[in-house]
């Protein structure tokens, strides 16, 4: 057996040392380095997926809030439109008025619809004017009549601001409607309130007025009869949104109004 000295055993034993360490770095600490540097690298792939979540959100929030923001536009600029144009309803409709201001309808005629482009400046604040223009002109043009026979016409638009903004583009199905009535005065202005009113726009584009200059007595009150016709505009844009439900959902059941709209009761 070889005798070691001091000095040698101290070698021996730092060579051992050396060789643990050498060993433990490179069968067990570069594995764990390794292993480090793999959860380092998940933990950044992780982080990365949460921020790219959180900034999904934020533009999920943003893209909302525009949808609503359109939503909003659209519901405004459609909403006093009817969602569709269906005779049958339309019918009815002019029926209550009829009733209710007490005009007497001596023929009714309806347009086949078809799909007009409306801009932003037939929107309801236009049709509004309108309407109340030829209200106004009716009323002055009437009252300015001596007896006799006398012939009202307005088929003219009101004059447009020469400075129009940009036009919004819509596509509308429209029918038009034609009126020939015979009635008195007071049912036949009675009659426009009523239709310029409506919770849907109807334009009265075109009212023609003959004062017959007869009188009808009525509880003691002289009212003169007129003649004349009355043009009705009516326009449908499909609604993006639940809208208008007491008007899609209608059925045609039961009696509704006059049996007969153009029979004097």
């Amino acid at each position: 057996m070889i005798k070691l000295t001091k000095r040698e055993k101290i070698l021996v034993i730092v060579l051992i040392v050396v060789i643990f360490f050498a060993a433990y770095y490179q069968f067990v600490f570069r594995k764990q380095i390794s292993k480090i540097k793999d959860l380092q690298q998940i933990r950044q792939n992780n982080q990365l997926q949460i921020n790219k979540q959180a900034n999904n959100k934020i533009l999920i929030k943003k893209l909302q809030s525009d949808l609503n923001n359109k939503n909003t536009k659209i519901r405004n600029n459609t909403e006093k439109f009817f969602p569709s144009i269906t005779q049958e309803k339309i019918i009815l409709i002019l029926n209550e008025a009829i009733i209710d201001s007490d005009i007497g309808v001596q023929s009714m005629s309806f347009s086949q619809p078809n799909i007009e482009k409306l801009s932003k400046e037939k929107s309801l604040e236009k049709n509004k004017d309108r309407s109340e223009s030829y209200i106004k002109s009716i009323i002055d043009e009437y009252k300015s009549q001596s007896n006799g026979n006398s012939d009202v016409k307005n088929g003219n638009e009101p004059k447009e601001n020469s400075q129009t903004k940009e036009e919004l583009q819509l596509n509308a199905e429209k029918m038009t409607v034609n009126i020939s009535y015979k009635a008195s005065y007071e049912s036949v202005i009675e009659f426009i309130h009523i239709i310029k009113s409506y919770k849907n726009t109807i334009v009265i584009s075109n009212i023609s007025m003959n004062s017959n200059g007869d009188k009808m007595v009525e509880n003691e009150t002289d009212k003169y009869e007129v003649s004349g016709n009355i043009t009705l505009e009516l326009y449908a844009i499909p609604k993006l949104l639940e809208e208008n439900g007491d008007y899609e959902e209608w059925e045609n059941s039961g009696i509704y109004g006059k049996n007969n709209p153009f029979k004097e009761e």
